[in-house]
């Protein structure tokens, strides 16, 4: 595959206790097939830390690499400000992200880089492809399938939810730079993200394939539960509350219904109660939706048995 536009890629890798994950992470990035491009690793862990020591002896065998760039935060500041500092730092007219524990397919940059150039769409912000997502036993639970494109329905289906994960969108430098990059809430980074740059009137594309590979952490949903429960009790949904009125009111029963869900989903690992008391007000909204029921056996029969009882339905 030929590439028409053969600008300067800048691929950006915030990490954070993860030392044994990154270099997978970073060897995805170095097999590009879309050869003009530079790797921007940003460390966010404290500089005295052992994960910051470890961190830096996984980075050692890349210094000679000139493909490879290595930051460090002195402080932990998040992944939000993470990306930032690497939006900065980079050097390219595009960026594209990747999470320390995640993969990129070999020619996930090359195709992207191909439907920016292909595009009819006018005032393109960024292309987006798919992502697999495998949970802690590597085994393959679900692929996104979120085709969008233009401004009005991208953001009318991103306000309900995330339309496109970080990794998996490569995006114009000078419009992240306009919007003023990664907003620092709690939760829901790449959804505010997106929803700034269709604000601002920017459309996207997108690509069918499923290019990312993306590998869920079971623990870490459990432990970061009390930040994203406050996160979409407060910020997030002061966010959606703000823009409901450019959606019907039909469409808001959904927002409303999908806010309470994600709510009743990150309360059931904590307090079961308050869990079915959400449940209860995304029930108002949507009665008959099949969610309802993975929702009830997931506290019934637990997380692992519902994955799989939700796979084979999904197959028939």
């Amino acid at each position: 595959m030929k590439n028409k536009n053969n600008s300067l890629v800048s691929i950006i890798i915030p990490t954070y206790k993860r030392p044994l994950m990154l270099d997978r992470a970073i060897e995805s990035a170095l097999s590009q097939t879309y050869y003009n491009l530079e790797i921007i690793v940003v460390d966010d862990n404290d500089e005295n830390s052992n994960f910051r020591r470890e961190t830096e002896l996984c980075m050692a065998k890349y210094k000679k690499n000139k493909k490879v760039r290595y930051i460090k935060h002195r402080k932990n500041l998040g992944g939000s400000l993470a990306r930032n500092t690497g939006i900065k730092q980079s050097n390219g007219k595009y960026i594209t992200f990747l999470d320390d524990d995640d993969e990129y397919s070999p020619d996930k940059v090359e195709k992207q880089i191909k439907k920016f150039n292909e595009s009819t769409i006018e005032n393109l912000a960024f292309v987006y492809c798919q992502m697999d997502l495998y949970d802690y036993n590597g085994i393959l639970v679900g692929c996104t399938k979120n085709f969008y494109k233009g401004n009005k329905e991208p953001f009318k289906k991103n306000l309900k939810e995330c339309i496109a994960g970080t990794p998996t969108i490569l995006a114009l430098k000078s419009v992240l730079l306009e919007i003023g990059g990664f907003k620092k809430v709690k939760s829901g980074q790449d959804w505010l993200l997106i929803l700034e740059i269709l604000e601002k009137g920017y459309n996207v594309d997108y690509l069918e394939e499923s290019l990312v590979k993306v590998h869920l952490h079971y623990e870490e949903r459990i432990s970061n539960n009390s930040s994203k429960i406050e996160s979409l009790n407060t910020e997030i949904l002061d966010i959606k509350k703000k823009y409901l009125n450019k959606v019907d009111k039909e469409y808001q029963k959904i927002i409303l219904y999908e806010h309470n869900m994600q709510l009743a989903n990150h309360m059931k690992f904590v307090n079961k109660k308050a869990a079915f008391s959400y449940f209860f007000r995304a029930f108002e909204y949507q009665k008959f939706n099949k969610r309802n029921l993975f929702f009830f056996g997931s506290i019934v029969f637990g997380e692992k048995v519902t994955l799989k009882i939700k796979r084979i339905i999904n197959k028939l």
